[in-house]
């Protein structure tokens, strides 16, 4: 049978806009402490995809290198409005391409302006 990851691979492109991707991520995370190395590089393995590695040294404990499939034809294009607050530009992710877009209304509009700004879908029909 096919691997999971054959599946994946005919993905080419991946689009999040209004995204709560990196707050989520900072809020929700496992802290794990440095006592626990195993355990730490488990949660990492599990939670990989295009994540920015921790930088953490396991010396000894040290796990053989996981593969997290990384996709290298899919191409990740994030977009997000300042003013949106349930939105953000993404830090703990490795994203192609950020567009910042600003709404100058409401939290709660602008986090819904991306459906009705033509601008917005120009820009992603360029992008892609």
């Amino acid at each position: 049978g096919a691997s999971p990851s054959a599946g994946l691979s005919r993905l080419r492109g991946l689009l999040t806009f209004g995204s709560p991707l990196d707050a989520i991520y900072y809020f929700f995370r496992t802290e794990v402490p440095s006592d626990q190395p195993v355990r730490a590089q488990i949660l990492s393995s599990l939670h990989g995809f295009r994540k920015r590695p921790s930088l953490r040294e396991y010396d000894k404990f040290a796990l053989a290198p996981y593969k997290v499939p990384d996709l290298p034809d899919c191409r990740w294009l994030n977009v997000y409005s300042p003013t949106d607050l349930i939105s953000r530009k993404l830090i703990f992710y490795k994203v192609d391409e950020q567009i910042r877009r600003f709404y100058p209304w409401s939290p709660a509009r602008a986090h819904l302006a991306y459906w009705r700004d033509r601008e917005f879908y120009k820009c992603v029909a360029r992008w892609f």
